[in-house]
């Protein structure tokens, strides 16, 4: 069709006839515009689509913070005693189940603070030990070093105490004696402040004759966090 000879037939026609089909192009020009812009929509998100399925998001695991276990820590704590030990310079909170106390026996080579349990209920047998580090070792060096006892699967980590940091070791030492074999596994803790050292064990579990007895050596590690330097 002759789109002049439609315009002109069109200025003859009637008002409301031009109305209809102004109305009637307006309508399929909307149609037409909103199927491209649907269109153009979908393109767009299958492209976003793509490109977030692209993105490679940071694995996070979630776990306990040392402030947030500290936290925990000394609220478990808040009714435990207090033992403060002016010589060895230092303070630390333990559960009225347990005895803490310096270790005086004459065959002990070195005097240390003991810490055993007074009930039935609980099963433990921890240590703390100070010394000058006269041959200026460093905490990995100490954890390291096995000495005459031979040990087994070491696991060695970093600890801290009260601010400064230390070197954690968990480990098996065996004792074998005849028709009997006894593994001790235990966790040695080393850190180094004002040329001393300070040493915490803690047997964690005794294995004997294929019987383990389990040590409540968790409350130690509660313990640890209470743990503060004096002087």
């Amino acid at each position: 069709m002759d789109f002049r000879a439609y315009i002109e037939k069109l200025r003859g026609t009637s008002d409301k006839n031009k109305k209809i089909v102004l109305w009637t192009i307006v309508a399929v020009l909307g149609l037409v515009m909103g199927f491209f812009w649907i269109r153009g929509t979908m393109d767009s998100l299958s492209k976003l689509g793509n490109q977030v399925g692209e993105i490679k998001f940071p694995d996070i695991e979630t776990q306990q913070t040392e402030a947030l276990d500290n936290l925990v820590n000394a609220n478990q704590a808040a009714d435990w005693q207090t033992y403060k030990n002016e010589e060895y310079g230092f303070e630390i909170k333990y559960p009225s189940d347990l005895i803490i106390g310096k270790n005086n026996q004459e065959e002990s080579v070195d005097d240390y603070i003991e810490i055993k349990s007074n009930t039935d209920s609980i099963t433990f047998d921890c240590s703390i030990l100070k010394w000058k580090n006269e041959n200026d070792y460093t905490a990995q060096q100490l954890a390291e070093d096995t000495g005459d006892t031979p040990r087994a699967n070491e696991v060695i980590t970093e600890k801290v105490i009260d601010s400064v940091e230390g070197v954690k070791v968990v480990s098996d030492s065996f004792s074998i004696k005849i028709n009997d074999s006894k593994v001790i596994n235990s966790s040695d803790i080393y850190i180094i402040k004002d040329g001393n050292v300070y040493s915490f064990y803690c047997i964690n579990k005794i294995t004997e004759n294929n019987k383990v007895q389990n040590y409540n050596s968790d409350i130690f590690d509660q313990m640890l966090s209470t743990f503060k330097f004096i002087n």
